[in-house]
């Protein structure tokens, strides 16, 4: 697909077809994400990417799958804080820092380091998330490293569990580990954002298993039949069915089978060589699961080849024997190699109009053509590199749109003394966190007074509420005062504030 209408493409599911400022918004948001994942001979690759409703267009989250020169693939999902065009060019510089540390080879731990060192000098970048895996294919060895992030779902054989120890977000001086694990054929790896988690109504723990659970359901369904791309878009229908979403959602999975095997075909130069051939590449790429405008691209330009060393390079021997030999494999770095060789010479180039033009189509449909010509025959190398398309869409019909909050956002010192406490009632969202960060300023003296804040009636605690929370505790750290969060376990604040490294005061 040329790469405008690939583009062009990658939005779906809008109310109508307008384009306004959220719109364009989104647009931006596609831009700076990768259009497709990798196909590879060992691994399946599947991602799904939701975008909010249209009034909070733009977010964040952001991912990419990147095929590594020794074949391993490095998979990264993150979450930068807030909305519109200052989230999306933090999150497409983090990406691009991201991508180049794993194409240098640096470990999931070097890659979130790395991103730390960045971040810190991107003021729309502190508090970001991030989770960063490397699966080698060959042997199933995987190292996972997060900040903030919620953690990884692995999917084996023996049931689901979560991987990795909580650390703190970007540019919060939190130390990153690297958890190290195995994956065996038909297991499953499944990274995400947050919003699978914190749907309308669902405490974020309860999140955490119901999403373990449709995804245990879902793998078994898939067990033997590498679909990383259904898993995602399964997944995703099964648990925001019924809530809706309130924030962004993206997923991106990963599973494990055995190698693809190559097509080896030793054909007579005749007619049916063109056609033998095409059926059996049709069906290679079919279990590669290639798009089908993909696949047509490349058994066109396959045929033609193969048409060509029917036509033209036996000529000189008619009625003696004529061999097509045709190899097909995917590398280890996901790239189609198609060898179509014989043992003629090929017939010289005819001057009509209307002959000659089967190797030109070849060129343009495959990413590379190469013509080998020796006195024992003549090979034609054709290499092409698919990718599987990651549609972004918005809200599919028959979803739920998100309920509004049961309650507003309230903040309130219990009494005018020095041993106040801030309490904090219902959803700290993108508008409680900036009503959040004044109040905080006020009742600390910006960081020059020491205060607790009672979260225990928090609802919600979305990512802005996060970075709220570090800016406080950061200014109090700075002028020696402390600022004491208390969140009872259970709460759903506890659930969020331990996961980004914050480690509440239980007792309220």
């Amino acid at each position: 697909m040329p790469a405008r209408d690939r583009d062009e493409g990658r939005l779906h599911g809008s109310a109508d077809g307008a384009h306004g400022p959220d719109q364009d918004l989104a647009v931006l948001q596609a831009a700076l994400l990768p259009a497709g994942v990798p196909i590879l001979p060992r691994v399946a690759v599947g991602a799904r990417y939701l975008l909010a409703e249209v009034d909070t267009a733009a977010g964040g989250d952001w991912y990419d799958a990147v095929v590594l020169s020794d074949g391993s693939v490095g998979l990264v999902v993150g979450d930068v804080v807030g909305h519109g065009v200052a989230a999306s060019a933090a999150m497409g510089q983090l990406r691009a820092v991201a991508r180049y540390c794993l194409e240098s080879g640096g470990p999931p731990a070097g890659v979130v380091a790395a991103l730390d060192r960045f971040a810190r000098d991107l003021d729309d970048a502190h508090t970001a998330t991030v989770c960063v895996a490397v699966l080698d294919p060959t042997t199933g060895a995987l190292r996972v490293s997060s900040a903030g992030h919620p953690p990884p779902l692995l999917l084996t054989a023996t049931g689901p569990r979560y991987l990795g120890r909580p650390a703190g977000p970007l540019a919060t001086g939190a130390a990153h580990t690297q958890a190290e694990e195995r994956m065996a054929d038909g297991d499953l790896l499944l990274l995400y954002t947050d919003g699978i988690l914190e749907r309308p109504g669902v405490h974020p723990a309860q999140g955490g298993d119901d999403l373990a659970d449709a995804a245990a359901h879902l793998r078994e369904r898939l067990d033997g039949d590498p679909a990383a791309q259904r898993f995602c878009d399964d997944v995703l229908a099964r648990l925001i069915r019924s809530t809706g979403y309130r924030d962004d959602v993206t997923l991106l999975a990963v599973q494990r089978h055995p190698p693809l095997g190559k097509v080896e075909l030793s054909l007579p130069g005749t007619a049916v060589a063109v056609k033998t051939t095409r059926t059996a590449l049709g069906m290679w790429l079919a279990a590669l699961g290639v798009d089908d405008l993909t696949a047509t691209a490349i058994q066109h330009a396959v045929g033609e080849v193969v048409t060509n060393a029917v036509e033209h390079a036996y000529v000189d021997r008619p009625g003696g024997p004529s061999t097509v030999h045709v190899h097909v494999e995917l590398t280890e770095t996901g790239v189609v190699e198609i060898a179509v060789a014989d043992h003629g010479r090929w017939r010289l180039p005819s001057d009509h109009p209307y002959r000659g033009m089967g190797l030109t189509m070849a060129v343009d449909l495959v990413d590379d053509v190469r013509i080998d010509r020796l006195p024992s025959g003549t090979t034609v190398r054709l290499r092409h590199n698919p990718n599987r398309a990651v549609t972004l869409s918005t809200r599919p019909a028959g979803t739920p749109i998100a309920p509004m909050p049961d309650e507003p956002f309230l903040a309130a010192l219990t009494s005018d003394g020095p041993d106040a406490v801030l309490v904090v009632h219902g959803p700290v969202d993108v508008a409680g966190a900036v009503e959040l960060r004044d109040q905080l300023r006020s009742i600390t003296s910006n960081g020059t007074v020491s205060r607790s804040v009672d979260l225990s009636r928090v609802t919600l605690l979305a990512s802005a509420g996060v970075h709220v929370l570090y800016e406080a505790r950061d200014r109090s750290t700075a002028h020696h005062e402390r600022l004491h969060l208390l969140a009872p376990r259970g709460s759903t604040a506890h659930h969020v504030l331990e996961l980004v490294g914050l480690h509440p005061l239980e007792q309220i």
